[in-house]
Formats: structure tokens, sequence, C-alpha cells
């Protein structure tokens, strides 16, 4: 009936590691989470295994800690995870993720696109638009979802983020993938721009977008951004923004990245005045 709330015990349309996971996840940590938080599981797709990552929005729930660490050591569906808290972060195992055959490894919990072949597609047709290598301000960086194929491109990337596991990342794999010189991983919030000039700025920002931030942009001066967005309506709020003052819409695109929901991944790509 509506209204009701019905126990889903599996979800089909997970990826195999994380429908393991998940079960294994209600087992050993359901009983002990008696706050509100986050949990965020994540594996590659052809993995046996993932990764837990528990951040509760206050006191940390007495007996989670040890039912983090029995997930891990008492079954094959984890292999690390890792418990965010005020005081800081706590690892169980080996609390990475490879996403990739020559990847460092992706910290748990750090952000992630759901659907990674999608995610591949979306990234190629950016890289594409991006055009001829040029130097390039990144902002909502993550890991590096888009940073490494902007510098194989020959782009010059300035890459902010603002979690320090995920800037270290970044970090790490742009020296095994022979581009530091490429790469700049800066940690920060990316309203607090770092010096140009840049060809362009390319931004991933969460479900809220980016108001203050595309602002802060166009105070630049700045001729070109192409804003990647999971949520077409603060996407078009902030690319409005920019239109009322003189930037286009040279193209967009949408995709299906989030299937058997209402929403999608989408770029646009926006130019200042007749660029």
């Amino acid at each position: 009936a509506g209204g009701d709330l019905l126990d889903i015990p599996e979800c089909p349309v997970l990826a195999p590691p994380l429908d393991a996971l998940l079960r294994a996840v209600r087992v050993n940590l359901l009983p002990v989470l008696a706050a509100t938080g986050e949990l965020r599981l994540t594996a590659a797709p052809g993995g046996p295994s993932g990764t837990v990552a528990a951040r509760p929005d206050g006191a940390v729930p007495v007996g989670l800690a040890d039912a983090l660490d029995r997930l891990v050591r008492c079954g094959d569906a984890c292999h690390g995870a890792v418990l965010l808290h005020r005081e800081g972060a706590r690892s169980f195992g080996s609390p990475v993720d490879h996403l990739g055959p020559d990847r460092v490894g992706h910290p748990a919990g750090a952000f992630v696109q759901a659907h990674q072949a999608g995610s591949a597609a979306l990234v190629a047709e950016v890289v594409a638009r991006a055009g001829p290598p040029g130097r390039v301000l990144e902002l909502f960086a993550g890991a590096g979802n888009f940073t490494f194929a902007l510098a194989a491109a020959g782009h010059t990337v300035v890459a902010v983020e603002q979690d320090a596991r995920a800037v270290a990342a970044l970090g790490d794999e742009a020296r095994v993938r022979g581009l530091a010189d490429r790469v700049t991983a800066v940690r920060g919030d990316a309203i607090h721009l770092p010096p140009g000039p840049f060809d362009f700025a390319l931004l991933d920002p969460p479900r809220a977008g980016a108001a203050q931030v595309v602002a802060a942009l166009h105070a630049t001066g700045l001729r070109r951004v192409i804003y990647v967005a999971c949520d077409p309506f603060t996407q078009a709020r902030d690319v409005g923004w920019l239109g009322a003052r003189g930037w286009h819409l040279a193209a967009a695109r949408a995709y299906d990245l989030f299937p058997h929901t209402g929403h999608v991944e989408a770029w646009a790509d926006v130019r200042r005045g007749a660029d």
C-alpha cells in the first residue's frame, strides 16, 4: 500500500560484488546502526569484494568499530572499511578499491561514479569536447575521474578537491602514471580558486550545484566552463545565471548513469559572449 516501508534484502540492479556486500552489511552492521549517518559501498564491477565507508552524523554508535572490523575479517564480501568521524578516520583491512588496471586505489568513501562504463563514456566525450591541449582548472576533482584523461590528452590540470584522502590518491596516481608534470592536486574548497590563467574550467559538483563557484569563475574573466552535473535542475540554475550575464550554451548532453531511477548525468559547455 502507498506509504508502507518495505524491507529489501537485496538489490537486483547492483553489480554482483555490491549485492554480496550489501547482504554482509545487513548482517554485521544493522544491529549497531542506532544513529543517522551515511554508509557508502564501493566495488570494482568485476571484483570479488568491495569496501564500506561509515560516516555517523554525530557520536560513533557503540559497537560500530567492532562491527566494521568483524565485517572485514569474517567474510569474503568486504576487503576494507573506514570509519569517518569528527576525530578523524579509522581504517580496517585495505579500504581502497582498484577501479582500473593501473590505478593505485580509490579510497573508500571518496566520490566515485556509480556506473563505471557509463562514466568512461562521459569522460571520453568531455575530453574530446575540451579540444586542443591547454591549461585546465578542475573543480570538485574527486580522486581524478576526469583528471587523468585530460592529462593523457595533453592538458595541464590543476585539480582542486576538498577530500584529503582523495587528493592524496590523486597525487599518487599521477606519479604512477608518469603524469606528475601535468597534474597538480590541490586540497581546498572549490570556492577558493587557485591563480590562473586557465583556458577553461571543468567542474563536477555535488547535487546542490555550484552557484557560488560559478559566480567566482565569472568574476575571474574566464571565458569557458564545462559543467558536469548529476542534477540538471541545479545545473540549469547555474548555467542560467551565467546566461543572464552574457554567456551562452554551446552544447550539452545527458547520460543515463543511474539506471532505473529518474536521475541523469549531464555536461554543458558554456562560453562567455560570442566565443
